[in-house]
């Protein structure tokens, strides 16, 4: 079709999208026709939304992965190859396209000869962030100018010479990280990934804080099962389920109470489902982690931990995604002189994020944690009863990508302002503090 041809097409099209907005053959032609005419910001409206009504459709996945492989991100290119490579009815001009984007070429409408194996090898990711920023309390502090003791006698209020306030400063917040992955076959996915993280606090050097991480984790996909008695098993058993399987070690160094050291094991399971206006991924993970502390030694522990999400996407003219989760852990000392003794902690969590036009977008979340002592804190605090503490983190964010996503740039440039407000409430009063940071910085990805 000739340029004039496409756009005289698209015009029509356009003239009709509205009377067609349900109807996911016409939005793939659509998506598909904008792509052609070097627009994938564009085309990846209508293609996701053909996809919402009709995820199985192959030509909307394909023209969707071709898109945002024009915009940088290929992975989307890069599983669809993996899951094709091996297919003998796709066609093999399908498989070079693919590989052309994987490998960042342009790839032609047709292809002079049948491709040849491309061996996927490691990509990576890399990415900063430098931010400044505010914070009211560095260090989690109450505000107490009296302490009150609850001894067998009978309770007793101290003044105290030197009240307790939270420390306050202006920060500088510099991470930089390399995510790395690779396909084995077509069912697996090794993931590395490296993140280095630094807090200048201006004038209290005390409060500064380094950090370093290092994860490597295996994704493996187990097919839809056939058994001969699913109609006796739930549908959403026998559907593709992604396995994952992640270790990661850390390090924190800061003020000498903080510094420890951490290593963690996850297992998880996911899978997708279509529910009501979104497409969803269902995710169960259990965790282990240990971590040890080098100054205060009674505050290392062991925490196994569960964890239910489900985040959904719904293109709408506008991208909204939407999550929520439910966690239950529990924060098992290596001492038996820790003051509570076992810790039970449940939170549960909401998050809303919305893009527009590919430039900007808007996060919102909020968090809320319930932590439970086994035991009594102190016999001086509350009589010695165990230790209870709520929390709620609310969460807001703002970024607006610098470079057009259809520019076809490879880099990409972010603007960001976030600010987070976190309230701790207790019944022992030496728990109780707020907390309010707001951060504004650039941030950089290819």
């Amino acid at each position: 079709m000739t340029p004039v041809g496409r756009a005289d097409l698209l015009q029509r099209l356009s003239a009709q999208r509205e009377a067609c907005i349900e109807n996911a053959p016409f939005l793939a032609l659509l998506g598909a026709l904008w792509l052609e005419q070097g627009d994938p910001g564009q085309a990846l409206v209508w293609l996701e939304r053909a996809l919402l009504l009709e995820p199985r459709a192959q030509g909307a996945r394909l023209d969707h992965a071709l898109a945002l492989a024009r915009m940088g991100e290929l992975d989307a290119a890069q599983t669809l190859y993996i899951e094709w490579q091996h297919k003998a009815d796709v066609p093999p001009v399908v498989l070079h396209r693919l590989r052309a984007a994987i490998q960042g070429g342009a790839a032609p409408v047709v292809a002079s000869a049948p491709p040849e194996p491309v061996s996927l090898g490691w990509r990576f990711s890399p990415s900063v962030s430098v931010s400044r920023g505010y914070e009211d309390n560095l260090d989690r502090s109450p505000t107490l100018s009296e302490i009150r003791l609850t001894p067998p006698e009978g309770p007793i209020t101290l003044p105290l010479a030197v009240p307790i306030a939270p420390r306050k400063g202006q920060t500088w917040l510099t991470e930089a990280a390399l995510q790395a992955h690779r396909s084995t076959g077509a069912d697996t996915l090794w993931q590395t990934g490296l993140l280095i993280s630094w807090r200048q606090v201006s004038q209290q050097s005390a409060d500064d804080q380094r950090s370093v991480q290092f994860a490597l984790g295996r994704w493996h996909q187990v097919g839809a099962s056939q058994s001969s008695a699913s109609e006796w098993i739930p549908s959403w058993l026998l559907s593709a389920w992604r396995i994952q399987n992640q270790i990661s070690l850390g390090t924190v160094q800061g003020s000498a109470a903080a510094n420890h050291h951490q290593a963690r094991y996850l297992i998880a399971a996911e899978s997708d489902w279509n529910w009501g206006p979104g497409q969803c991924v269902r995710r169960l993970e259990g965790e282990w982690t240990h971590q040890r502390y080098t100054g205060e030694a009674l505050l290392s522990s062991n925490t196994p931990a569960l964890t239910l999400a489900a985040d959904c996407r719904r293109v709408n003219g506008q991208v909204w995604t939407w999550g929520a989760h439910v966690r239950w852990g529990q924060d098992q000392p290596l001492s038996a002189e820790r003051p509570g003794g076992r810790q039970s902690q449940w939170s549960a969590g909401l998050r809303m994020a919305l893009e527009l036009g590919g430039r900007w977008g808007l996060e919102a979340a909020l968090r809320s944690a319930r932590l439970t002592d086994d035991e009594g804190f102190s016999p001086l605090l509350e009589g010695g009863a165990p230790r209870r503490q709520t929390q709620w983190l609310a969460t807001w964010e703002a970024r607006y990508r610098l470079s057009p996503p259809q520019s076809g740039s490879g880099s990409r440039w972010e603007a960001w302002v976030q600010w987070q407000h976190l309230r701790q409430g207790s019944n022992i009063e030496l728990f109780r503090y707020n907390a309010n940071t707001a951060y504004a910085g650039l941030r950089w990805r290819p």
